[in-house]
């Protein structure tokens, strides 16, 4: 994976908050431009997982506020296809800006294809991070995850670790 701007969602964000890795994150993919609707998501409240993190990382500037500029084609998505205003905005501003999502939802993962927009995963940026060598291992991380609750199946846990070389 090429250094890029990286268009993250609220999934991806907080999975990286929780490992402590927006910071690293930042440093391999420039800022990670975060739309203003996914940040009011992930700010909302300052007892969930990975807020005060989220919140740091843009007071650092290691996390960027972008404005998508066209509402009606983002509720537009968000009616049509059933996706949630975050994961439509982060859509829309990629495609408008022909940048790579950062996105976990599958159906919006589907959509994002559809509509000819890059779409990389949390786990794939774990590999490339490891690859990288911006972090020793993967497989803490995952624990840390499964450990606040983010979903992984089993499958994709396994192959992610044969991917960083880990099993």
């Amino acid at each position: 994976m090429a250094s890029s701007f990286l268009v993250a969602d609220s999934g991806p964000l907080i999975a990286l908050a929780i490992a402590d890795l927006l910071p690293t994150a930042a440093a391999q993919y420039q800022p990670l431009l975060v739309p203003e609707t996914v940040l009011r998501e992930c700010l909302a409240s300052v007892h969930e997982a990975g807020t005060w993190q989220i919140q740091s990382a843009l007071d650092r500037g290691d996390i960027q506020s972008v404005r998508t500029e066209a509402k009606n084609s983002t509720e537009d998505l968000t009616q049509s296809q059933a996706i949630g205003a975050g994961e439509a905005s982060v859509i829309h501003y990629a495609k408008a800006h022909k940048l790579t999502a950062l996105i976990d939802d599958k159906r919006a993962i589907s959509i994002a294809k559809r509509l000819d927009v890059a779409v990389v995963r949390s786990g794939a940026i774990l590999v490339d991070l490891k690859r990288r060598g911006a972090i020793a291992s993967i497989k803490p991380v995952l624990d840390a995850w499964q450990a606040h609750g983010y979903f992984l199946a089993d499958s994709v846990r396994t192959a992610l670790l044969a991917q960083a070389k880990e099993v």
